[in-house]
């Protein structure tokens, strides 16, 4: 395709093929066949004698009139700009550094990102990178991040994978890897990766919302990526008959419950008896009265420069974490409930709790 940055392009036929810089061009008029700028064809048009109609002999002059005035406009406006710039003083170069440092204070603050983020390795290179291209880098937006970037870095870090994988499954073989989740937005996930002696390969993640998650399910799922080179697949302990039917259509596989995800559920069966059960049940109910009331969470960060850890109910480690963090916070526990402040809180709750009783 021939340029597009000038209107002249109307009135040249391209000759030969597009070139880099000046295209070679010929003027209808005339004939004329020449590698030159577009100011210098403009020029041509205010002499050419070729048989040219008179309405685009005009056209031409009058885009030529417009090209130069807008020219002559940015001209104008440089200069201005150039003006103003010289009346203000020049930044050295600390002050330089303070303000691009403001500048990405202004961005952690204001769009909630935790102070941590700018030891992150990808930003600190995105520093860097951004610092090489200079003033002149145009703005980045957000739908050359979604449509360009994130496609692109998608296929970079697949490539990446292959590379490090290499021909490493053919000696040693893969392993098919099943793990079921829930997205914040509490979509149930389950994702598929494939892990060899050098490295990792995340496969996919299927959104399972609406889908029955039976053992065959299951099975169809990671048996689409089962190949030639997948000896071994590896799933949860609610997902143990997939390996089964995995096994009976792929007879060269083994497989495996997931030791880790058994440890777990062992821990938390641990946690169901009875000694257990009720030492962490009265822990439960101390972290949550002290957490969910303003009130007592104010008073205990008065006592305490740490939280205390709300189980969670997928991971029973937390529990532990949770009793843990009790013992070391016990001293701050014993000053809260033997304050003054406690006893006014506990007496209101207890007016609160009358009035709701008589009412």
């Amino acid at each position: 395709m021939a340029p597009k940055k000038s209107p002249i392009w109307a009135f040249l036929e391209v000759v030969g093929a597009v070139a880099v810089g000046n295209q070679k061009s010929k003027c209808e008029g005339c004939g004329k066949v020449a590698t030159q700028s577009p100011q210098q064809w403009w020029s041509h048009y205010d002499e050419c004698t070729g048989a040219l109609d008179a309405a685009i002999t005009e056209a031409a002059k009058t885009k030529a009139a417009e090209f130069f005035q807008d020219k002559r406009d940015q001209e104008r406006r440089e200069a201005q700009v150039s003006k103003i710039q010289t009346k203000i003083p020049a930044l050295t170069q600390k002050q330089l550094f303070e303000k691009a440092d403001q500048a990405i204070g202004r961005w952690a603050f204001a769009t909630g990102q935790p102070l941590r983020a700018v030891d992150d390795y990808y930003l600190r290179e995105a520093f860097k990178a951004v610092a090489e291209a200079g003033p002149n880098r145009k703005q980045l937006t957000r739908k050359r991040l979604k449509d360009e970037l994130l496609p692109a870095e998608k296929s970079r870090l697949k490539r990446r994978q292959i590379e490090l994988i290499g021909n490493e499954p053919k000696l040693f073989g893969r392993c098919t890897v099943s793990d079921g989740w829930t997205d914040a937005t509490e979509k149930p996930i389950l994702n598929i990766l494939l892990v060899s002696p050098s490295g990792d390969e995340f496969v996919e993640a299927i959104d399972t919302s609406g889908s029955k998650k039976t053992m065959q399910y299951i099975a169809n799922a990671m048996g689409k990526h089962v190949t030639a080179d997948v000896d071994f697949v590896v799933v949860d302990g609610a997902c143990k008959g997939a390996i089964e039917i995995l096994m009976s259509k792929h007879p060269h596989l083994s497989g495996v419950v997931c030791t880790t995800h058994s440890l777990d559920l062992f821990m938390e069966d641990l946690g169901k008896v009875h000694f257990a059960a009720d030492q962490l049940a009265a822990a439960r109910d101390i972290v949550h009265f002290i957490n969910n009331h303003h009130a007592t969470r104010a008073m205990f960060a008065k006592l305490s420069d740490v939280k205390l850890i709300a189980p969670s109910t997928t991971r029973f480690d937390y529990h532990l974490m949770m009793v843990k963090r009790l013992l070391r916070c016990e001293n701050q526990l014993r000053s809260l409930v033997s304050s003054a402040e406690w006893r006014d809180f506990r007496n209101s709750q207890q007016k609160q709790d009358v009035k709701a009783h008589a009412s």
